[in-house]
């Protein structure tokens, strides 16, 4: 992890976790290309960059939540949805 000084940022990056077998050009070519996009976003929406830390990414594991949506997916092409727990 040649140019990482702070662990956080580390999840974030799973790109970085393959360069050993994707090559370090493959990795610097998707670190890129993340970058870019950032950049493109922060200019077409004039905003400015938050950086959203593990925080964020913790905060993604609702399991509750996922399954309202699977639920109202489901629901939505037209079955009948019950969950009982499992055993």
């Amino acid at each position: 992890m040649v140019g990482i000084k702070n662990e956080e940022l580390l999840p974030r990056c799973p790109f970085l976790a393959d360069s050993e077998t994707a090559g370090p050009a493959t990795s610097l070519i998707a670190i890129a290309h993340t970058l870019l996009i950032i950049c493109w976003h922060l200019l077409h929406d004039e905003t400015t960059f938050n950086e959203l830390r593990t925080a964020y990414l913790e905060g993604k594991d609702q399991p509750e939540r996922r399954r309202r949506l699977l639920v109202g997916q489901l629901e939505q092409l037209g079955w009948n949805v019950e969950l009982t727990p499992a055993a």
